[in-house]
């Protein structure tokens, strides 16, 4: 079965941290340079975005202007 190659690839804040450095290692730095470094963190394989996000001290506003920045990496990926 082939994969229709113009759906759009999105970053949710429900996806695990885990989830989303698997499939989208070129959100890292976006990840990075908002203090989110838990990637390697035991917790990134049960813990949203959102969770860890927040978890570090970031507020609503924080989390969707990195979801962004993020999904601005992934606009032209393809799965």
């Amino acid at each position: 079965m082939s994969k229709s190659k113009n759906l759009p690839v999105k970053i949710t804040k429900d996806m695990t941290v885990q989830e989303i450095v698997e499939r989208f290692p070129m959100t890292l730095p976006v990840m990075m340079k908002y203090g989110i470094h838990c990637f390697g963190c035991h917790a990134s394989t049960w813990e949203t975005l959102e969770t860890g996000v927040k978890g570090h001290g970031m507020n609503d506003a924080q989390l969707s202007e990195m979801l962004k920045e993020m999904n601005e990496c992934v606009k032209d990926y393809e799965e």
